[in-house]
């Protein structure tokens, strides 16, 4: 799908979904049926599965979903494809029937062992960091609230609220005590807009979980509304702003 800057524009105005950097003249977008929310940015070459306040600055495949509040840095990577290391050979000839016929002329086995080579995609809950030059190998799930340190090689599941660095990435520490992991977790924070939130004490977080429990059932939380991209790109330009 092409996006000129005209619509880029109307994107921003309507729906709040930006992109950095700017469309300068007409470009190609990759992945326009991916689901998103609005209040998010991306690439102009890909949309990524991104929840509303969320921004990505890597154009990247084999990620399911991004939750809200997320802060994606420059060249993420995600594994996809794996090889057998205890097999004699981690060669994909030997279990992929499609190789195998193509640079064969013949047929597999069936007896011939497989191997599942692909791995399934990863999940990034919500208000995650994450530095530059990460990989991530795929199937993995990114806790809310983790920060990936730059230059990590995440081969797994990353709890919530802890810091990760590393080769391979290894837990640095928490990002708070216990206590107050569990109640980040419990309050469901993200699930609110931003203007909602602005005014209370979000650099501490004893005093934002206190005030945000008094104001919580006055709130109108932030109902989930994945779209493809086509869908606010058509709505953005039918409509004048």
């Amino acid at each position: 799908m092409q996006i000129t800057p005209q619509q880029a524009t109307r994107l921003m105005q309507r729906f709040g979904i930006r992109f950095f950097p700017p469309v300068r003249e007409t470009v190609t977008i990759a992945e326009p049926a991916c689901l998103i929310e609005a209040q998010t940015q991306h690439l102009p070459t890909r949309i990524m599965p991104l929840g509303a306040y969320s921004y990505c600055q890597s154009a990247v495949t084999g990620i399911a979903r991004i939750g809200r509040y997320c802060s994606i840095g420059r060249y993420l990577k995600v594994i996809t494809h794996s090889h057998p290391s205890d097999w004699v050979s981690s060669s994909p000839v030997f279990y992929n029937r499609q190789r195998f016929r193509y640079w064969t002329q013949q047929e597999l086995p069936p007896e011939a062992p497989g191997f599942r080579e692909v791995f399934p995609p990863v999940t990034i809950e919500n208000d995650v960091w994450i530095g530059d030059d990460v990989t991530i190998k795929g199937g993995c799930t990114i806790g809310t609230g983790a920060i990936l340190g730059a230059g990590a090689l995440v081969l797994a599941d990353v709890e919530p609220y802890s810091i990760v660095g590393g080769v391979p990435a290894r837990p640095l520490r928490s990002r708070f005590d216990s206590e107050i992991c569990e109640a980040l977790l419990a309050s469901q924070w993200w699930n609110y807009a931003a203007a909602d939130l602005a005014d209370l004490q979000v650099n501490d977080p004893e005093a934002f979980l206190r005030a945000f429990s008094k104001r919580q059932n006055s709130l109108e939380p932030l109902a989930e509304a994945r779209q493809p991209f086509s869908f606010y790109l058509e709505e953005a330009m039918d409509r004048d702003v």
